[in-house]
């Protein structure tokens, strides 16, 4: 049996059983941990090793007859999209960002972000930079 004949079989078999609605081409290059009720629209650009978990939906923000490419996100390399998340409108995730769960996304994100709640966007803090604590007096001391 052909490679391009089991991933049409797979995509069946998803939108029966798994009711996820995710064009094949997606299939090799982006992992679903959690295959569930994800919906994405047919001219979304993914980058290479995305993960996207259940329920997420990708597409237009408006449904107008003859979407163009531009009004669909495109999503970057190494992206993160955890349960719940909506991302809509001709927006683009920047490369190694994270989409937290129930989150949704009409914006622009930064490569290197982390994206929550409606559209609250901020940059990653580096693993190697220390906390920061505001200075406290000691007791008595004034």
């Amino acid at each position: 049996m052909r490679l391009k004949h089991r991933l049409k079989l797979l995509l069946k078999y998803m939108q029966k059983r798994l009711c996820c609605e995710i064009p094949s081409r997606y299939l090799r290059t982006v992992r679903f941990p959690h295959p569930v009720g994800i919906v994405i629209g047919d001219q979304v650009r993914i980058g290479r090793n995305v993960r996207i978990y259940q329920n997420v939906t990708i597409g237009l923000l408006q449904n107008v007859a003859g979407a163009t490419e531009s009004q669909y996100p495109t999503i970057e390399d190494e992206v993160f999209i955890y349960a719940g998340a909506v991302v809509l409108g001709g927006i683009t995730i920047g490369a190694r960002s994270i989409i937290g769960a129930n989150a949704l996304i009409t914006r622009d994100v930064p490569p290197d972000s982390i994206a929550y709640g409606y559209n609250q966007i901020r940059p990653k803090r580096a693993p190697h930079a220390p906390e920061r604590r505001p200075k406290t007096r000691p007791l008595g001391v004034s």
